[in-house]
């Protein structure tokens, strides 16, 4: 039985797994009733679909490049979400900023992941080499 597995490692784990998603929906629910009648909330919705840009960015850096950890790929997402998320945000206050009709959430989210999955790996390598040095120095 693969529950049972589990709900014997970790009681607080299992606690939170079936209250988790209860909460988040009574969230989302709360949410969506104060974005009634409004744009924001189709950005959003429309923005759950625009998520799949970073995942995908940070999928093929993976197969192509080996030094991206998983370390590596959950700071992209992270941060290219947070991007998407403030940038609707401030899309929706400023709404008549030039910007906002050439550039979208899916582009910026593209644009931070590129750029974290790079940095971050350069960082790591970097970091590895000099841990790698220090290594053969003692």
């Amino acid at each position: 039985d693969f529950p049972s597995i589990f709900s014997s490692v970790n009681p607080v784990a299992n606690i939170i797994n079936s209250i988790g998603p209860a909460v988040f929906g009574v969230i989302i629910i709360g949410a969506s009733l104060l974005l009634y009648d409004s744009k924001a909330g189709l950005d959003i919705i429309y923005y759950a679909y625009s998520l799949r840009a970073p995942l995908f960015i940070v999928l093929v850096a993976a197969i192509l490049w080996k030094k991206v950890t998983s370390k590596n790929a959950n700071l992209t997402i992270i941060c290219a979400s947070a991007c998407g998320i403030v940038w609707i945000i401030f899309k929706s206050i400023f709404p008549d900023w030039i910007v906002f009709k050439y550039i979208t959430e899916t582009y910026i989210t593209i644009i931070i992941s590129v750029i974290m999955v790079l940095l971050v790996g350069f960082i790591q390598l970097r970091t590895f080499k000099k841990n790698e040095q220090n290594l053969e120095g003692a």
